[in-house]
């Protein structure tokens, strides 16, 4: 599992001795690449009832999904055409 940002900090803020060895740079962001001992069950469900809503509030907006490439809506705005990109 790769983490970024923030959590990267925190992680080393709370337990240096642990984590600090293996943070590591990539593009001058600190990285910290971690093994997991079980699978993180509900992850995919969560994605997944994310994205329902999210398109749900796309729908609600008048954007229109195109059929070809579901992460790509559509929506036209004062007579100009919007695209999202939703993935």
């Amino acid at each position: 599992m790769k983490i970024t940002g923030v959590l990267v900090n925190l992680l080393v803020k709370i337990a240096p001795q642990i984590y600090g060895p293996y943070v590591m740079l990539e593009k001058c962001k600190r990285v910290l690449y971690l093994q997991l001992m079980k699978a993180l069950y509900g992850m995919l469900k969560a994605v997944l009832l994310y994205h329902k809503k999210f398109r749900e509030g796309l729908e609600a907006e008048l954007y229109v999904f195109n059929p070809y490439d579901p992460c790509v809506t559509n929506n036209y705005i004062e007579k100009k055409q919007h695209c999202s990109f939703s993935c």
